[in-house]
């Protein structure tokens, strides 16, 4: 039996109940209660299995992510390290990186100043 049609059937016995609650009824009904019971367990069991998937689940994103944030940590104090030993090269590195992201792209437009910072690196080339 699935779990809807379990749950189904513990909502079913507690409306009647609702509808008959004295203790004849109960009594009478007693193999109900049983079958009710015995429904509602495995549906809190299949409930209590998916929320412990669930943890599992978010205790691994978390592990991710906090591998991710100290391989970051990693990389950003490689590059602060080898930054300050050559800055003037990392300022060229960075400039190369931006030249590429923003030229050379069909339908792209730029307006610049032909002495501005942009073009830095461009012109001390032409010497």
């Amino acid at each position: 039996m699935g779990a809807e049609t379990s749950l189904q059937s513990v909502l079913g016995f507690v409306r009647a109940l609702k509808r008959n609650n004295n203790r004849d009824w109960f009594q009478a009904h007693r193999d109900d209660y049983e079958v009710a019971r015995a429904h509602f367990e495995d549906f809190v069991a299949a409930l209590l299995h998916g929320l412990s998937r669930t943890e599992t689940l978010a205790d691994a994103y978390r592990r991710a992510e906090i591998i991710k944030g100290e391989g970051d940590a990693a990389a950003a104090d490689l590059y602060a390290r080898a930054h300050s030993r050559n800055p003037d090269f990392f300022a060229f590195h960075r400039s190369m990186q931006a030249y590429r992201r923003s030229l050379g792209k069909e339908g792209d437009i730029m307006v610049l100043a032909p002495d501005g910072e942009f073009f830095k690196y461009m012109k001390e080339s032409g010497r």
